[in-house]
This record gives structure tokens, sequence and C-alpha cells, in this order.
């Protein structure tokens, strides 16, 4: 924890004015002891926090993360690690409309898809990862990796309606309690041999209130196959009215609330439209075969 570190703040601070290639710290011949300082934990309160993903055919989520390998951490330290999220290609992939297609918000039957997704999504709880083995940066030598950290969040009573762009999808949760995140950090202030490293595992709390979501999608009905054919283009926009994170170095502050947008993206990447495919094939299928 922070408050038995040395001042981060102090050392970040003079690494915010170099640059990537004159930021790396060389070692000397020999390790000195290292004197610790107590610093006082700082909270970090972000307000009206914005992210919004725009996903079409192939393309990759808005994720802000890098992969950072292990050989970044200090020796012998190994992190687990996620994939860059991508969306479904074939659910995703563009189906144009031709005489056995449809959009849905042109079917006939369009309110029983839409009530139908929405009792899927009532309730549903997502286990929800940050993105473990990326890491977010300032400069080469000051930033934030994610070793690990999981939320539950639970959908309260979805809005899914027409609009003249297709459906769109909103929901609010007033407060996701998030536990047991562990953070590396740099510079690491405990070896000043080697400072543009990550250090070792540290534990940070956080809480977000009033997380919303708004998801924008122009789903085609493939009449023949009877299911979804496309989801088309998708645009998500998630929003914070405030994150908290504790104990966190106020140099890297701003970096927080890239972290949650990241495992809020991914979510609703895999999650929220696996489960809004899966409604609509279901009452898709059963049409067919009245």
């Amino acid at each position: 924890m922070f408050n038995s570190y040395p001042s981060v703040a102090l050392v970040a601070t003079i690494l915010l004015g170099a640059s990537a290639a004159s930021a790396q710290i060389r070692g000397v011949a020999s390790k000195p002891a290292v004197t610790a300082t107590v610093a006082p934990k700082i909270e970090v309160v972000q307000t009206d926090l914005s992210s919004t993903a725009v996903s079409d055919g192939n393309s990759v989520s808005g994720i802000r993360g890098v992969l950072s390998s292990d050989a970044e951490n200090p020796a012998g330290d190994k992190d687990t690690y996620a994939s860059t999220p991508t969306l479904h290609s074939q659910i995703l992939a563009s189906l144009p409309l031709a005489l056995n297609t449809r959009r849905l918000k042109d079917d006939p039957d369009v309110q029983k898809y839409l009530d139908v997704a929405k009792l899927a999504l009532n309730g549903f709880e997502i286990h929800t990862a940050l993105l473990a083995g990326h890491k977010y940066m300032i400069n080469n030598c000051l930033g934030i990796k994610v070793s690990a950290g999981e939320f539950l969040m639970k959908i309260p009573d979805p809005d899914l309606r027409v609009e003249n762009t297709g459906l769109v999808l909103t929901f609010s949760i007033s407060q996701i309690a998030m536990n047991a995140f562990m953070f590396r950090f740099r510079p690491d202030v405990t070896d000043p041999t080697e400072m543009c490293h990550f250090s070792g595992r540290q534990g940070v709390g956080a809480t977000a209130d009033n997380v919303r979501l708004e998801m924008h999608f122009d789903p085609i009905l493939d009449l023949q196959q009877c299911k979804i054919g496309s989801m088309g283009h998708i645009t998500q926009i998630w929003r914070i009215g405030k994150l908290r994170m504790s104990p966190l170095p106020s140099p890297v502050a701003d970096l927080a609330g890239n972290i949650i947008e990241d495992a809020l993206t991914y979510a609703s990447n895999f999650n929220v439209v696996d489960r809004l495919v899966a409604g609509f094939n279901g009452l898709a299928g059963a049409q067919c075969h009245k």
C-alpha cells in the first residue's frame, strides 16, 4: 500500500517533464539502501467521465490499454493477461439488405423482439474483469499496469426502443463496488537502480456511481436463416457520474477512468451484445416455425 511507499508524487513530477526518449533512468554499480517515507493515502475522485466506442465489421473496439509483458515487471513477477477485446466479426460483419433480409426496426413484430430482449437483460449479472496485463501510460516512465481486478455489474430495468437510425439500448446502475484491484505503478520508487519498470502489486479499492450505457445499433434479420445476420454499426457510450479510487498516486490519477472504461467497453462488446443477439434469435426462430 502507498502508506509505506516512498514519495511517488515527487519522482513522478520530475518525470512528467521528461520525454519518452529521455525518461529512462540509468542504474548504478551498486544498489543503495532505500529509506521509506510515509506518504498519505490519496483518494482520486473523477466526475462526469464519458467514453465512446464505435464498432463495425472486424474493427477493434475503442480499448485504450496496451499489453505489457512480464519483462516490464520486477524480476520474477508475473501477471495474467487478457487478450485485446474485439467484437464478434460474424455477427457484426456488414450484411447488405436484400430480398431475404430486413432491418429489425422495420419488422412488423419489432415490439415483440424488443420485449424479449429487455426481459433477457433485466437483472442480468455480468462478471466484469479489468484488462489484466494492460498498461496505461502518461509517458515512458509514468503510468499504471493492471495486474488483476473484477467487479459485478447487474443490469436494472433496461430501456430498448426504436429510433430513426435503428435501436437504442439504455440503462443506469446507481453504484458499482470494485474490490481487490491489483495495480503496478511506474516509476518503481523502491528500486532506484531501475525505476522505469513497474512496481510490485499494490491493492486499490474503487467505487463508480451513476454508471450509464447508451448503445445505438441497427440489426439486420436474415429471414432465410431465421436469425440476426448482423448487429450493424454499433456506437456505445459509457458515462460514469463519479469514480473513486484509493490509494492512487496523484500524477497518474487521470488514468483511473480509462482503466474502468476499458472494462465496461469489454463487457458491452461481449456480454451485452451476446445477450441481445440470443434474445432476438430466440424469437426469430419461433416466428419462422409458426
